[in-house]
């Protein structure tokens, strides 16, 4: 079921309205978790290059390593 989804740019779309939102109660950053193994870790960084301001690997034991990102809205 989640592969019919897959590919259509809904976190896009999703993220986009989330930083607005973030901004108009005048956040500066967004931090969040994405897992490295399904390549989503390296969709972030290639979608965020410039904005992110910290990263870091993160070991979950729930969800596999991830990488921890800051990013600068």
């Amino acid at each position: 079921m989640q592969e019919d989804y897959t590919g259509h740019g809904i976190v896009i779309d999703l993220m986009d309205i989330m930083e607005d939102e973030l901004k108009k109660r005048g956040y500066k950053y967004l931090e969040r978790n994405s897992k490295i193994g399904n390549g989503f870790a390296k969709c972030i960084t290639n979608a965020y290059d410039g904005r992110i301001v910290c990263h870091k690997p993160v070991n979950d034991p729930q969800h596999g390593t991830q990488e921890f990102f800051r990013i600068k809205l």
